[in-house]
């Protein structure tokens, strides 16, 4: 979903320091210089591009291609009268949409456009050109593209490697890209790239208090994959797997570290030449080699973390390589600061590190996200009486041993915390219940964040609520009887309030945007709810009524652990435990939206020896189609659940003793506009 988007945002130009081969070289030079071919301007009329779901039709205007590339045209201005249309594959994609356009759909005309290909865009048009009788193109017609030269020049930089990556390997993932003027929405972006984990993504790049911006409007499978989203959960199309990390690693009392990293790489797909790492801006190459000290062109982007190697030879499927990584700069505790590919690193990792004299070194050793701390002023250590220990103690009876060697907790004056494998940072706060909560949370993530990790963005959502709700699960524990444990869930049902219409908390990261720029805090917050709900269908009579629910999350620990787990997996195994389908629950709390209100009608009436409760309870504030099992009390004593559906539902109970009142969901077992 990114690399284009982060190439989109960079700052244009890169630094290389190891020269290319001759041939990449070229090819490099050619992109960067790329510019309107003046042989090939034409009118065009009734041309339809078909990308998957996007349908771009040039109605009538004029059309001129760039020069050819190692042979091959790769772009395109058009100037004329065109619309676009894309119908996003799901509820989901749609409501995203209409967040940002105002429309479920992508419908919009435009009269100006820029395309980038790699595909057979250029042998389509042509040939439909030429069934067309020829129309001259004037003089004053083709001075209109007398400036797009510079435009070119400068956009090209952006996507050269996306490019060059096609040009030099014969994996047969073309790339094409659009970027419109729309008469409504401006400039925007539509995408179809094989090379993506999502194919097709439509995002506009905007400018707010002087810096970029992306809103992501739409990002989802090809039409093949978008029908059965569990088959694609763990799709993995990066061109290689890291294997190994062999890091070395200088640190100064300042924090400035002078890295020498040795990656050990396994090739995915025949013929890989480009491949991309993330690695923080603040931290400079120096040089890339690989086995027999080769060097290995590279291109690093400025105030960005895009980084490109480019391999003086094709990779092979299953063929391991050792790459050499050497740079220098200042360590930020909040980034991978070693070349990773965006996600965490499920690989073997051997840290040496050598710190700055009189500091306390905290190192995370050998497992993923390789981290080191430094208690150097500001920094106090959180003892274990009323820490970590209790925590820790309390969490591997549920979860299983503690899946690391040790645990070092510390307080800073960082308003966030930080959280790697064994290391775990936490800021101050003022709040004790908040306090705990939150170091419990921190703690759960060692489990659910690290020794289980999220197989894409889409699953973020269940580590935030699992990690949130274990935390406050501690709490209750702790504190019983006590308020402790709603404080932190009315907490976030009070946040979700104005957050809700976000959109679903499947799309994790996405919800942040220039629209909604705090839309991430709704997955957490709903995520703790939807966790809660389960602990309570799961909850069963007996001396530990979470029995199934704890069992549960040890089976899925010991099934993920050291693996990627999807939000699908998840679902498997909480259905396995509720011994029925939870396709319903899922639909409305994890890939819907809405929080439902609910109020309840009836009337008590004498039935020969006891009583009856006939009643209507009504819902509101969700989409149509919401259906949900609501519970219901007669004073205290349970009655049953009442599905609700179409916004309400009919309930009829008998009773040998006349109720006082009836009331909805007293325990508060599931998530509402209000507490019951």
């Amino acid at each position: 979903m990114g690399l284009l988007i982060a190439l989109f945002i960079a700052t244009l130009g890169a630094v290389s320091q190891n020269p290319l081969p001759g041939e990449t070289d070229e090819m490099l030079r050619q992109l960067s210089k790329v510019r309107i071919d003046k042989k090939q301007i034409y009118n065009v009329r009734d041309i339809r591009i078909r990308r998957d779901v996007l349908s771009i039709a040039l109605n009538r205007g004029l059309i001129a291609f760039l020069e050819p590339v190692a042979g091959r045209v790769t772009g395109a201005v058009f100037i004329g009268s065109a619309e676009i249309v894309a119908i996003p594959p799901d509820s989901i994609e749609k409501q995203q949409i209409y967040k940002f356009t105002g429309t479920p759909i992508l419908n919009e005309t435009f009269q100006t456009a820029l395309f980038r290909f790699t595909d057979d865009t250029y042998e389509e048009i042509e040939r439909e050109i030429s069934q067309h009788a020829s129309e001259d193109v004037s003089a004053d017609d083709a001075a209109q593209f007398d400036s797009w030269d510079e435009t070119f020049a400068g956009r090209a930089k952006v996507l050269n490697f996306r490019l060059l990556a096609d040009l030099l390997e014969l994996a047969g993932r073309p790339l094409f890209l659009g970027e419109l003027k729309g008469d409504k929405a401006g400039w925007f972006n539509v995408v179809f790239d094989p090379r993506a984990v999502e194919e097709i993504s439509i995002f506009q790049v905007r400018e707010i208090a002087g810096a970029p911006a992306v809103d992501l409007w739409a990002s989802f499978n090809q039409r093949s994959e978008s029908r059965d989203r569990e088959a694609v959960a763990h799709e993995n199309k990066s061109p290689i797997d890291i294997l190994a990390y062999d890091i070395d690693l200088t640190v100064d009392a300042e924090k400035q570290i002078d890295a020498k990293v040795s990656m050990r790489v396994k090739g995915r797909i025949d013929g890989t030449r480009v491949v991309n790492f993330d690695l923080p801006p603040s931290l400079h190459l120096a040089s890339i080699s690989m086995d027999a000290d080769e060097p290995v062109p590279f291109y690093q982007f400025p105030d960005t973390r895009v980084v490109f190697a480019v391999l003086p030879r094709p990779l092979k499927s299953g063929q391991e390589i050792a790459l050499r990584f050497a740079y220098a700069g200042k360590a930020d505790g909040r980034e991978l600061w070693y070349p990773n590919q965006g996600s965490p690193n499920i690989a073997i990792f051997n840290l040496n590190v050598h710190p700055p004299a009189g500091a306390t070194t905290v190192s995370t050793g050998n497992g993923a996200f390789p981290r080191v701390g430094f208690e150097i002023g500001n920094v106090a250590a959180v003892s274990d009486e009323n820490g970590p220990g209790p925590v820790r103690s309390y969490l591997s009876g549920m979860l299983g041993a503690y899946p690391y060697g040790s645990l070092t907790v510390f307080q800073s004056a960082e308003k966030e915390s930080q959280n790697w494998p064994m290391l775990i940072e936490l800021p101050p706060n003022e709040n004790p219940t908040m306090a705990e909560h939150t170091m419990a949370q921190e703690i759960a993530r060692q489990w659910f964040g690290h020794r289980v990790m999220p197989a894409s963005y889409h699953d973020q959502w269940l580590f935030d609520g699992l990690a949130g709700y274990l935390g406050a699960m501690y709490i209750e524990a702790k504190y019983p009887g006590s308020q402790r444990f709603w404080e932190v869930l009315e907490d976030a049902r009070s946040r979700l309030k104005s957050l809700e219409g976000s959109g679903s908390i499947w799309l994790g990261q996405r919800l942040a945007s220039t629209v909604t720029p705090t839309g991430y805090r709704a997955v957490y917050d709903k995520a703790l709810w939807v966790i809660h709900m389960l602990r309570a269908m799961l909850r069963q009579d007996g001396q530990n009524p979470d029995t199934k629910f704890s069992a549960m999350l040890r089976e899925f620990v010991d099934a993920f652990g050291g693996k990627p787990a999807s939000t699908w997996d998840f679902k498997r195994l909480a259905e396995k435990y509720a011994d029925k389908k939870l396709d319903w629950f899922f639909d409305e709390w994890v890939f819907g939206t809405g929080v439902p209100s609910y109020s309840a009608d009836y009337k008590i009436e004498a039935l020969g020896s006891g009583f009856s409760v006939d009643g209507v309870i009504k819902q509101s504030g969700v989409p149509e189609g919401f259906v949900m099992q609501v519970p219901v009390y007669a004073d205290d004593v349970y009655l049953g659940s009442v599905a609700v559906g179409d916004s309400e539902g009919d309930f009829r109970f008998r009773m040998a003793k006349k109720p006082e009142r009836i009331v909805i969901d007293p325990e508060r077992t599931i998530l509402t506009t209000t507490s019951q």
